[in-house]
Formats: C-alpha cells, sequence, structure tokens
C-alpha cells in the first residue's frame, strides 16, 4: 500500500503552529476556478493557508477538491464547478458529512448528493433545514448507495473511529472512493494515538484537551491522532488507501496530505 515519504524535516500537524508559509504563487482554485495570485493570510496552520480570495478555500481543502477531481474527472476537469457539469457527473451518488464548507454549494447542483450533521437530539435519518442526521457509526443508509463519499476533519472527533470506516466501507459500492482529511504530523507518527475515550458516557482525557473551532464558533473536541497504522488499519477493513500530497512542490504546502481509500472487490 502507498506510504507517504519521510524526510529530515521537523514534525508539524493542523494544531502546531504552521511553518513559515512559502512565496505568494499563481494558480487556480480547483473549487470555484478563479486565477488569482495566492498569498499566505498568517494562520495557525498551513493547511488552512493560501485561501482563495473568491471562495476563501484553503489549501486542504483544494487539495482534497483537486483529488476528487483526478478520481471522477476523467482528465476533462480542473475544477468542482468543472466536474459538477460533467454529464456523467449527474449520475453519481455522493454523500458528504457536512453541515457547510466548500463543497456544498458546487455539489447541492446534483440529484445524487445527500450531506449530513450529527444532532443528539434528532432521530437518524431524520432532515433538519435540508440537512440529514447520521451518526458516522451507524450510518441509516442501505449498503452499497454512494460512489464517493467525502469527509473533511471529521474522523477526528468520533469516538470508536474504526466503526465509523467500516460504516462507510458498507455504504459504498465496489471500488467507490472515500477522500478524506483528518490533521497528520509530517512525517507520520507510527502509531495512532488515543487522546480522550468514552467510558460509559464520560469523557476521560487521556492528554491535554485540544478542540477544533468551527466557522460558527463552535467547538468539537479531537479525540485521536492518527498514525501510518491507519492505513494497515483501512487495508483490514477493505479498502485500499492512499496518501496523497498534491501540494508539492511547494514549501511547506507539500506536507498536506488527502486520502483517499477505494473500497475493494
Amino acid at each position: 500500500m502507498a506510504r507517504p515519504a519521510r524526510d529530515a524535516a521537523p514534525k508539524s500537524s493542523g494544531d502546531a503552529p504552521a511553518p513559515q508559509a512559502g512565496p505568494e504563487f499563481l494558480g487556480t482554485c480547483s473549487l470555484c476556478g478563479y486565477v488569482q495570485i495566492f498569498k499566505p493570510a498568517g494562520v495557525h496552520s498551513i493547511r488552512d493557508e493560501y485561501p482563495c480570495s473568491q471562495c476563501h478555500a484553503s489549501v486542504r481543502y483544494r487539495d482534497q477538491a483537486s483529488v476528487i477531481i483526478d478520481e471522477f474527472g476523467r482528465g476533462k476537469a480542473l475544477t468542482i464547478g468543472q466536474l459538477v457539469r460533467m454529464p456523467g457527473t449527474a449520475r453519481l451518488d455522493i454523500y458528504e458529512a457536512a453541515l457547510h464548507g466548500p463543497f456544498v454549494k458546487h455539489l447541492s447542483r446534483l440529484p445524487g448528493y445527500v450531506r449530513s450533521y450529527f444532532w443528539s437530539d434528532l432521530a437518524p435519518g431524520a432532515i433538519r433545514a435540508g440537512v440529514r442526521n447520521e451518526d458516522l457509526r451507524s450510518l441509516t443508509f442501505p449498503s452499497a448507495s454512494f460512489d464517493l463519499v467525502i469527509t473533511s476533519d471529521v474522523m477526528e472527533h468520533i469516538f470508536d473511529y474504526r466503526k465509523a470506516f467500516e460504516e462507510i466501507h458498507r455504504v459504498l459500492r465496489p471500488g467507490g472512493r472515500h477522500v478524506f482529511t483528518i490533521p497528520t504530523r509530517w512525517p507520520l507518527d507510527p502509531q495512532t494515538t488515543a487522546l480522550a475515550r468514552d467510558v460509559g458516557g464520560n469523557i476521560v482525557h487521556l492528554a491535554a484537551e485540544r478542540y477544533h473551532v468551527a466557522g460558527d464558533g463552535s467547538k468539537s473536541l479531537v479525540v485521536t491522532d492518527f498514525g501510518e497504522d491507519l492505513l494497515d488499519e483501512l487495508e483490514e477493513i477493505g479498502f485500499h488507501t492512499s496518501a496523497v500530497r498534491r501540494g508539492m512542490p511547494l514549501f511547506p504546502v507539500h506536507r498536506v496530505l488527502t486520502f483517499v481509500s477505494r473500497k475493494r472487490g
């Protein structure tokens, strides 16, 4: 299976101070298609650097979009906007675990697109404001429902993350892809580390508490730091997974990883 190359660079993660951002560069946003000079924004994480001046998508979202385009664009699309307009894309069934985010605007145009959020006070599979209520550890979709599942910095917040990956595997069709991002160190640590556990409904912290803050100000506890052994776990579940660096050779964006898990069979 694919393994990210290691180098002598110091480790960095999505939660640690970012390495000094590199120079401005000319490029095209892989979501909205706007051609521009991408400039550092001085944020805390290199993964959230170089935002698009039009749609505000950061490096990690643009890298994720580029991977989706590579997987489904058949060599005919450079942006998610172009991908959505391709005739064959309308036949795809896509599930995204997201309340908001840069993919929603584009993918919502597709008839087979479904997105979800998890509300503990709502019945599984119910709809709130056009968004389905789903717990990734116990999805209500039938098996083999989707060609593509997208999660963006979600899995690190889920207790029993393996169950969530197993459920995503179940609802994907053979050959279907799960394209996801998670905060990682560079190079990847050998082992995944639990930062907190759910013991009978009580959270037991095994390390200093760390949270991710959403655009609406809500906070989510980070419960897992993933390592290289995640790729082996995904292999056991039935995926073939690649860890992809789309931003190279631009330093230090080359450290940003996007993961592509293809369901075998």
